[in-house]
């Protein structure tokens, strides 16, 4: 009877969460729209207006940061309402080639190192298969690359490394350039809106991507965690692979 009572007593609140989670969304898309609109405008009227005056550049500039600003709230907020269907549902796993799905995730951020004058290397082993939601390994890796691009240094080195750990195991390094996250912070990092260093406060982001990767290994049983090494901060994650006959 006291179980029964319970569920029963803590049904509306479950139902309060769920409907914050659905605005939360839905708000989020709704917003997508208006911010594109603001941007693209402000764009046009700074290649229509740079030069009249100082002050006219610093408010359109201001403007258009601000934007910026905003769209990655709102992108981080879509990205948290996704993960919330994305972690809480069964993860449907499928046989499916890491390898090709981290050389993937490199070729698709290639270009973005490139625009910020920052480098990408690689050394991805071959033939690693596992058993797996290629969905979601495609989020851990887009997470992992956007997180190195932040908050790398400038004109700084973005390695991948793939490699086979064990007999069973593969462990997936990110190793990217930039000021050492401390030891006693490094676990900090996987919760939800961490921004606790000033090298991470100020690059646009609301500490969502690297605990939405947390909940991707614990579906995948899979270890996580950070190192410094070599003057890099490497974020690893060590897979269960299926070993070859």
């Amino acid at each position: 009877l006291s179980y029964f009572f319970s569920k029963w007593a803590v049904r509306p609140v479950e139902e309060s969460v769920r409907m914050q989670k659905q605005f939360v969304a839905d708000a989020s898309h709704e917003l997508k729209t208006p911010l594109t609109v603001i941007m693209a405008n402000t764009e046009l009227l700074e290649e229509q207006c740079t030069g009249i005056s100082p002050d006219v550049d610093k408010w359109l500039h201001n403007v258009h940061q601000e934007s910026i600003g905003m769209r990655s709230l709102v992108e981080d907020l879509l990205l948290l309402a996704k993960s919330e269907v994305l972690l809480q549902n069964p993860c449907v796993k499928e046989t499916c080639s890491l390898s090709d799905l981290v050389m993937e995730g490199i070729l698709t951020f290639e270009p973005v190192f490139y625009q910020n004058e920052k480098n990408l290397d690689y050394e991805i082993a071959d033939d690693i298969r596992m058993k797996g939601n290629p969905e979601q390994i495609r989020q851990l890796m887009k997470i992992f690359l956007d997180n190195a691009v932040k908050y790398s240094s400038p004109h700084g080195n973005t390695k991948v490394v793939l490699e086979r750990f064990s007999k069973r195991k593969a462990r997936l390094w990110v190793k990217s350039e930039g000021t050492a996250i401390p030891k006693d912070r490094r676990k900090a990092v996987f919760r939800r809106f961490y921004r606790g260093d000033e090298a991470r406060s100020g690059q646009g982001g609301y500490g969502l991507g690297l605990a939405i990767a947390q909940g991707i290994a614990r579906n995948h049983r899979a270890g996580i965690g950070v190192e410094y090494m070599d003057g890099m901060n490497c974020f690893y994650v060590d897979f269960k692979i299926i070993v070859s006959q």
